[in-house]
């Protein structure tokens, strides 16, 4: 499901980054870094994730006939409303009302590993009015903004100062016609809870990538008989992959057992100097 940009998508979030940056209520420090954040900061912070909100509520428009209204206003970040759907009303039969759906839209690429939402802001939704302690009335759509031209940089600033201004400096900006969003993932709240994982704090976000093929010097070295003592087959339960770490840390709790098919062998690569292993 995708939807092209349009040049007054682009025109509508650069004019709330705009707005934002000069109202006086709004701190000019990032909340999470406290660093200083001018103009540039906020359009990085904010267009990109407005650009796939039009396009998601886009692509719904266009499969349901029916309005979403998002949320462009400058207002106050409260405990109340950190937590509001990205989609706050729905106009149907020129009807305003509320969504039937706590929808919430994700910034992420096709490279992310992991998608999902905080325990304190899934609960909040969870209590909210729309959600009413119902996981299925959540729903997480995961959406990327991406370009036509493989070769185009698909910064916003960029693409909309080359939208504005006839200069060769800007000749490997994309062209707003150029720019499309997608969505790659729909996950309602209740796949979340019953099949998600849960992270821990001080965890890490786990490599989900995890059999990759080696490469053919990588192979020959394993193979070498003359590297037995760097490479080392180990011994394992079959149809279950070990978890092997690479560093002294314990090994991760969140996960269970890793199954699979076929013929596997696994070797681990001593460093000598740290004591750390490298799987293969």
């Amino acid at each position: 499901m995708e939807y092209k940009i349009q040049k007054k998508d682009l025109e509508k979030c650069f004019k709330f980054a705009v707005e934002y940056r000069l109202d006086k209520t709004k701190s000019a420090t990032n909340r999470t870094t406290g660093q200083y954040r001018g103009l540039g900061g906020i359009i990085d912070n904010f267009v990109i994730g407005k650009l796939i909100e039009i396009g998601v509520a886009k692509i719904i428009e266009n499969n349901t006939k029916k309005e979403c209204v998002l949320d462009f206003n400058i207002h106050k970040l409260t405990k109340e409303n950190i937590s509001d759907p990205d989609i706050i009303k729905i106009i149907e039969n020129g009807k305003e009302r509320d969504p039937n759906l706590f929808i919430e839209i994700k910034n992420t690429s096709p490279e992310d590993r992991w998608v999902g939402l905080t325990v304190e802001q899934f609960n909040t939704m969870l209590k909210g009015k729309l959600a009413k302690n119902d996981p299925k009335k959540v729903m997480i759509i995961c959406a990327s903004l991406l370009t036509k031209n493989k070769n185009g940089d698909l910064d916003p600033l960029g693409v909309y100062l080359k939208s504005k201004i006839d200069s060769g400096l800007l000749k490997k900006f994309c062209s707003i016609d150029e720019l499309y969003i997608k969505i790659y993932n729909i996950v309602t709240g209740e796949e979340l809870k019953n099949k998600g994982t849960n992270f821990n704090e001080g965890s890490y976000m786990y490599e989900t990538d995890i059999i990759i093929e080696a490469g053919k010097l990588t192979t020959k070295r394993v193979l070498n008989t003359e590297n037995k003592d760097t490479y080392k087959k180990i011994d394992f339960e079959k149809t279950n992959i070990p978890i092997i770490m690479c560093d002294l840390n314990p090994k991760p709790k969140e996960f269970g057992e890793f199954k699979y098919k076929g013929d596997i062998d696994i070797y681990v690569k001593e460093n000598r100097k740290n004591g750390k292993l490298k799987e293969y």
